[in-house]
């Protein structure tokens, strides 16, 4: 049998008895002094951002407000030197904390203090290629005389990467930094353009290579608005000879009779009976309709997503947050309806949604409404409408799938503006952090509880047709309530527009009447 003799002792550690035992008084006294640490640097962090946004506030009182073209339909695609890179559109961003986010070290350089967005389509492979931004600037109020100046410092941003699909090319923000400096004169820049070759001079370059920046149409200081601008409309561009007028005129008419009094579409591929129907409502100043032709190599879901989708309705987003500085913007397509459940219109429901607290208190931005497919192929509903009122997808698709997409498939959604930085299709991808001095979290998103209000998306099968007729439908005809009002402001404007009134509704299928009202 084998014996063991302990020699030494188990040591359990090497730090003195005193150090283990720390008193209670002491560990106190130690996270005190950590929590003042921590709320010391933030303290310091917060006394850089303050003073970074008095900077920007005296900046802004001292800007010259430039003589921009107020004709919107000028604005077009502008082909630059990059290869296959067109830019569209400029905005000035002067958002404190998205132009930290963007360039970090103007918190301590105090320049830039504010960017020009520009809204273009690049190449995918060509987003770390080092840009020059090139603005142009007027120095007579009859637009002669103007000069150009440089500045290396350009950053593509690609926009809704992950709805892109790994197609060649794609949306972006291209940012300029809004230059100052003894150069400038003491003028702002009403133009500006991008190029890979910092070296090219001012006979190098024409007034169409320059788009348009476009500052807050009502000015820099305009103070408190009598009538606040309350809610726009974003519509993606028409593609494919667009030709259903009579949806067109049901889509406008109920956004309107919803609340929204602007609405930005894009002309990529219409009919002339849509074009009448987008002349009759640009005259009457409700909607900015831009020209949206794309460049042969920019092929429809080929080589970029659907016709520039991203691109325009990010420059939708500028076009209708910060330069005509609207509250609300819908994001939808024509056959989409965002269709409230308990509320006579979208004030009321936004006011529901999105109370008015303080920009502090009430965190969320966006406002997403899930899908709902009322499927075309179904009859007409039984309950018909007299024979004067139009036949209206809101009145006559009824038939829906019980299945409500979830959030993000296929919804669509109402934003605040001014607290996005950036949106897709069905989702928004980046928003601003706001200015809280002590504690910054960005915006954010929530879901609308169906009960309150759904997107009604009147569309064909968007799976196999098979695949659509075996499933369940039920009847929802929630739409109902809005529908006589609305069917007399179409006939009306149909009426105005086409001799005969309303064209026939290309998807209606009667079914039996079984009442009019």
């Amino acid at each position: 049998m084998y014996k063991y003799q302990l020699l030494h002792k188990p040591t359990f550690s090497t730090w003195p008895s005193s150090v283990l035992f720390v008193p209670k008084k002491t560990l106190i006294f130690i996270l005190i002094l950590l929590v003042l640490s921590l709320v010391g640097i933030r303290w310091m962090k917060n006394s850089e951002l303050n003073k970074f946004y008095k900077n920007h506030a005296l900046r802004l009182r001292n800007l010259k407000y430039p003589n921009q073209p107020s004709d919107e339909r000028l604005d077009a695609w502008r082909l630059t030197d990059i290869y296959q890179t067109h830019i569209f559109s400029a905005y000035f961003d002067d958002r404190p904390d998205v132009l930290l986010k963007e360039i970090p070290e103007a918190l301590h350089n105090r320049v830039p203090w504010a960017m020009i967005r520009i809204i273009g389509i690049i190449r995918l492979d060509l987003e770390d290629l080092p840009l020059t931004c090139y603005y142009e600037y007027v120095k007579s109020s009859d637009g002669k005389k103007h000069f150009i100046l440089k500045r290396a410092n350009a950053r593509i941003k690609p926009i809704a990467r992950d709805e892109n699909f790994h197609m060649r090319y794609i949306a972006a923000f291209i940012l300029c930094e809004f230059p100052t400096g003894d150069d400038t004169r003491g003028l702002t820049p009403v133009g500006v353009t991008v190029s890979k070759n910092y070296t090219r001079g001012y006979s190098d370059f024409g007034r169409e290579d320059f788009v348009a920046i476009r500052y807050p149409a009502d000015g820099f200081n305009s103070g408190k608005r009598k009538e606040e601008k309350f809610m726009a409309v974003c519509v993606p561009s028409f593609h494919h000879k667009f030709k259903n007028s009579p949806q067109l005129i049901e889509f406008v008419e109920f956004y309107r009779m919803m609340g929204a009094d602007r609405f930005t579409f894009y002309n990529g591929s219409i009919t002339p009976e849509v074009g009448r129907v987008l002349d009759y409502y640009s005259e009457l100043n409700v909607t900015k309709v831009l020209q949206w032709r794309l460049p042969p190599y920019y092929i429809f879901e080929k080589t970029i997503r659907v016709d520039g989708l991203f691109a325009s309705i990010n420059d939708c987003l500028y076009r209708s947050s910060s330069y005509m500085r609207y509250k609300y913007v819908a994001q939808v397509d024509v056959d989409e309806f965002i269709v409230p459940k308990r509320h006579a219109n979208y004030m009321e429901m936004m006011k529901y949604l999105d109370p008015p607290k303080g920009e502090e208190s009430n965190r969320a931005a966006s406002y997403v409404f899930r899908n709902a497919f009322f499927y075309l192929m179904h009859e007409d509903d039984p309950v018909t409408q007299s024979a004067d009122i139009p036949i209206l997808y809101l009145h006559a698709k009824t038939m829906r799938w019980p299945h409500t997409n979830i959030m993000h498939d296929r919804s669509k959604y109402i934003i605040r503006g001014q607290d996005v930085v950036e949106i897709g299709n069905h989702r928004v991808w980046d928003f601003r952090k706001g200015n809280s001095s002590f504690y910054r979290r960005a915006f954010e998103e929530v879901e609308v509880d169906p009960d309150v209000a759904s997107s009604h998306h009147y569309r064909y099968c968007e799976t196999e047709v098979e695949t659509c007729w075996l499933r369940s439908t039920r009847r929802d005809t929630s739409a109902h309530r809005f529908t006589k009002e609305l069917g007399k402001r179409v006939a009306k404007v149909c009426k105005e527009i086409f001799e005969n009134g309303c064209p026939k509704n290309p998807h209606s299928k009667l079914a039996p009447k079984l009442s009019i009202y």
